[in-house]
Order: C-alpha cells, then structure tokens, then sequence
C-alpha cells in the first residue's frame, strides 16, 4: 500500500508538472505592447517627419508552453518598425518585428493573433518658413493718455516656423495681442506668440516648432499734456 501511495503521489506531481510547466498547448494574449519606432533620425536627414500613427501599441496573442509563457510580458516583449525604409511622403504601412526577453528561444512561441497586424504611420516633408509678427491691440489707453504705436518696437519682428508642409502652408503670421485698457505706463513686457491663418485664425501648431515662443514689445504711453487756453480781447474802439 505504501508503495502505491508514493507512485501515485510521483504520477500526480509528474503530471501538475507537465500541465502547470511544460504544457506545449497553452495560450496567452498580451496586451498595449508599445512599438518602438527606429530610424527617425533617418527621416529627418532625408527632410521627412512623422505626422500621424496609427497605433503606438499592439495586442499578441501566443501559444508555448508555461513556462516560457511565464518568462513574458507586455514590458519585456519588443516590437520594432523601422523608420529607415520609408524615403517619400505618404502613408506607409510597416510590419513590426517581436523579439522576446534574452531567456526565452526565438522559437519558443507561435504568434496565434496580433492586432493591428501592421502599424499605418503619416509621413510629410517637413518645411521651413518666415512669417512677420503682427500686434493685435486690445482696447485703448484712457482718454488722457497717448500710446505711440507707430513706434513700437520688437525684439522680433519676424519668426522662423519648421514643421508638416500641410501645416505649414496655412500659416500666414504669428500674432500677440496687447491689452491698452486701463493703461497709463509705457509697456516693456514679453507676450505669448499664436500663429494664425490668413484669416487671423489660430493654426493648430502641435508639431510646428519656432525659434521663439514669446516677444518683446515696447510701447511708449504718456500722459497728455494740457495746453492752456488763451484768449485775447481786441479793443475795437
């Protein structure tokens, strides 16, 4: 009898053994692996920058054994697309290769799923350009005030934009908006810059990079001064 129990006992840890470890059948997803883009660097030498991505992660879904299952997750599992072999603008669809942690054979798993099954990426030229900075004044200075507008200075008067030639070409200027109400001393204050259309409109400006994010204005305002009033008698006898 007690042989019996112990090779039972042998058979059963045998078998929690092959089901819980070495079970070639098991299956796991795993899910939001990030996807590393390599070779942007390369883009950007052949004057070209990413607009759009359709996904920065993906789901995989793959079938091992246990144990191996056991040894990845969604932080040690690496996606890579390269960047490299995209050389115009466009929409490009990229596969992405899997590499699994240094412990783990590179045939230990069967990808079963993956989702997306290819990462879509936007790629336009990117473009330089000069735009002239435009003052939008708000309000005016009271009445007993005088504002010299007509010598306004700024530390600039223009600014170099870079970015997606389909953003680029919309904007016309960059605009600040100085607020004169209630204004009684002059002004030597730096203001936030918002690029604008042809319309005056605000530019969507995410993936536009400036030289500058502010300017400086310089504005006399002073008090004005009263003449008096002269009035001269003629004695006309």
């Amino acid at each position: 009898i007690t042989s019996f129990l112990l090779a039972l006992a042998i058979a059963f840890g045998l078998w929690v053994f092959v089901i819980t470890t070495v079970s070639p059948g098991s299956v796991e997803t795993f899910y939001n692996i990030p996807v590393v883009r390599e070779g942007e660097s390369v883009l950007q030498e052949r004057g070209l920058m990413i607009t759009q991505v359709s996904s920065s992660t993906v789901n995989l879904t793959l079938s091992g054994t246990r144990k191996d299952l056991a040894k990845v997750n969604s932080s040690n599992i690496t996606l890579k697309a390269d960047l490299s072999r995209i050389y115009d603008p466009g929409v490009h669809r990229l596969e992405y290769s899997i590499s699994w942690p240094g412990s783990v054979a590179d045939n230990a798993f069967t990808v079963e799923n993956k989702y997306p099954a290819y990462v879509t990426i936007t790629v336009e030229k990117k473009v330089t350009k000069e735009i002239p900075v435009e003052i939008v004044w708000n309000g005016a200075v009271p009445s007993d005030f005088m504002s010299d507008k007509e010598n306004v200075l700024l530390n600039y008067e223009s600014i170099i934009i870079k970015g997606p030639s389909s953003v680029v070409e919309k904007i016309s200027h960059a605009e600040v908006t100085v607020d004169l109400n209630d204004q009684r001393e002059s002004l030597d204050q730096n203001y936030r810059i918002t690029l604008c259309d042809k319309d005056h409109e605000p530019v969507n400006a995410e993936l536009i990079t400036v030289n500058t994010q502010e300017v400086n204005v310089k504005l006399t305002i002073h008090k004005v001064k009263e003449v008096p009033l002269v009035v001269t008698i003629v004695d006309g006898g």
